[in-house]
């Protein structure tokens, strides 16, 4: 999430302002979440900082969650967790978190839903409830289960739309100069190109939303929800649960000004895919007449059906329509980013660019420009199996995400229950939070070589048990796979995306348009990192335990004259 100091007016920049500020109000939210708060953790439950028998933190345990995260998580991990020790940790605010060891993913995971709920804890992470101000949002979460069941079905139809929509966000964004290096502010250049290229396949297979998606105004709007959305939730997240309702409501009166502005710009598309509905009623189903293919009429056509109080209601598929294009966007315009700054700062000894490139053109075609046909007439749009025929890609994919992912936990579950009791003999208490680390286990040097060295082939090694590769260690269970370990593959020990059912179900559309991104850029642009980098790329920066790409880093990009 954004750090306060950048997101609110120019006096809070000071220094000692901000300091004083964070200091009070950790303090006034430990107090009130003292007395307030209905959990009660037993006292054989360790936790992190404090000696056995010791219950809370001390402000020294909480600050280091703020401003040293990495090493907070790391110290539990390796002393708690690597140990099959259940552990608790401070989060943000006077939250309080239970950490399971990486031993009970298979128990967690076998607990129903009523037990070890996912949803309730999906709400208490974003804080919806205060975000959309619409219970029934977060009560049915239909629009999450579509991307679990449809979103694949969908991919290969429109991925033609979406590389052509690539195209020419790129061409706005990154520029058509052949002549002249330009330079970019990254994130902020990704964000925008993955809002454009991201609403094609949610709401661009239609005038209306075709419209949308390079209306810039609407896509700035996008972003800017996102970015609100993300700071609701840390602060609504880090009150006291009594005063949520108070300080929720406050903290999303920016989403609210925002999401008016959604609706207004989205209204003509609603009409526009309720007189499709109509049609289609009246005219047995209109055969005649083709029906968008993309992700919002999915999900119209579910709720004509399913959820019909739903699909009447304008601000109701409004909001849920911005909760699918967050999920379609925010996770990949970071990874986007990540992946090509590590492109760009890999080892000279890889050839990065030169590898990818010459496996853009042998997978998709000469020039790497998917959706026609070539000179021999052979087709060259994109489908799964050219996706997966990617494999160097695929693995430079993976090894950002196991080094640069945005999120530090996973496998989120709520207590629903009294008495439920770990492996390891731990009463949980009902209302608490359970999750399992992903980043220590994934930059531990007992299952990779060299850690924290960005290796863009490592995983694509593995298929010929290589050093340095998952199979050469042969600790990760995904190591095991035909071809190797996938971006996409989730495993107990490779826990960016989750694990089980309740695995990302947004991954795959991820994978699709970060392996389109690499080939339209690598083809059609030379790029390169700033002098000033000296060829290494800016390190990533901690919020609290998110993990974000450098604040302001910039590439230096070009038009390619010719596309080989």
């Amino acid at each position: 999430m954004a750090p306060a100091m950048w997101v609110w007016p120019d006096v809070c920049r000071c220094n000692d302002v901000v300091l004083f500020a964070t200091i009070s109000a950790v303090l006034i939210i430990v107090i009130a979440q003292t007395y307030t708060s209905s959990v009660r953790y037993p006292r054989n439950l360790p936790r992190i900082g404090r000696r056995p028998g010791q219950t809370g933190f001390s402000l020294a345990t909480r600050w280091q969650y703020l401003v040293d995260c990495s090493s907070l998580y790391r110290d539990a991990y390796e002393n708690y967790s690597k140990k099959g020790k259940t552990v608790l940790i401070p989060g943000l605010g006077a939250r309080d978190e239970i950490i399971l060891p990486g031993n009970a993913i298979r128990w967690a995971l076998a607990q129903p839903e009523e037990i070890l709920s996912s949803s309730e804890a999906l709400v208490e992470i974003n804080q919806t409830r205060w975000a959309f101000g619409n219970s029934s949002i977060t009560s049915d979460l239909w629009h999450v289960g579509l991307f679990r069941t449809d979103l694949n079905r969908a991919l290969e139809t429109v991925c033609a739309g979406v590389n052509d929509e690539l195209a020419l966000a790129l061409d706005t964004f990154f520029g058509v100069d052949a002549d002249n290096w330009t330079e970019i502010d990254l994130l902020a250049t990704m964000r925008m190109v993955v809002a454009q290229a991201g609403n094609r396949f949610i709401i661009g297979d239609s005038p209306e939303g075709l419209k949308l998606c390079r209306d810039q105004e609407f896509l700035r709007n996008n972003v800017a929800v996102f970015e609100c959305f993300i700071l609701n939730g840390g602060i609504s997240g880090a009150c006291p649960v009594l005063l949520r309702p108070l300080v929720g409501r406050m903290a999303a009166w920016p989403i609210w000004r925002r999401m008016a502005k959604f609706r207004r710009h989205i209204r003509l598309l609603y009409e526009e895919r309720m007189r499709i509905l109509r049609l289609q009623q009246q005219q047995d189903n209109n055969p005649g007449k083709a029906t968008p293919r993309d992700f919002f009429q999915v999900m119209m056509q579910f709720a004509a059906t399913y959820r019909t109080e739903d699909v009447n209601d304008f601000e109701n598929m409004a909001a849920r329509l911005c909760a699918a294009n967050f999920g379609a966007m925010h996770q990949t315009s970071i990874q986007a980013t990540n992946l090509l700054l590590n492109i760009l700062g890999s080892d000279p000894e890889f050839d990065t660019i030169a590898v990818l490139r010459d496996e853009v053109a042998r997978v998709i075609g000469p020039g790497g420009s998917p959706g026609h046909a070539d000179h021999t007439g052979s087709s060259r749009a994109w489908t799964k199996a050219k996706v997966a025929a990617m494999v160097h890609t695929d693995s430079a994919a993976r090894e950002t995400l196991r080094i640069n992912a945005f999120a530090n936990r996973a496998i989120f579950r709520k207590v629903m229950v009294d008495g439920l009791t770990t492996e390891d003999g731990i009463s949980l208490p009902k209302g608490s939070f359970v999750s399992f680390f992903s980043q220590p286990p994934n930059t531990d040097s007992e299952y990779y070589e060299e850690p924290l060295k960005f290796d863009p082939f490592r995983f694509s090694r593995s298929m010929n048990g290589a050093a340095g590769g998952d199979a050469a260690n042969n600790k990760d269970p995904s190591a095991g796979e035909a071809g190797g370990p996938k971006y996409v593959s989730t495993s107990e020990r490779y826990l960016s995306f989750g694990h089980g059912k309740h695995a990302c179900p947004g991954r795959f559309l991820v994978d699709f348009e970060l392996k389109m991104m690499v080939a339209c850029i690598l083809t059609r642009y030379d790029i390169k990192l700033p002098a000033a980098y000296q060829g290494r790329r800016p390190r990533g920066r901690w919020v609290a335990e998110a993990h974000l790409p450098p604040h302001g880093a910039r590439i230096m990009v070009k038009r390619r004259r010719i596309v080989e």
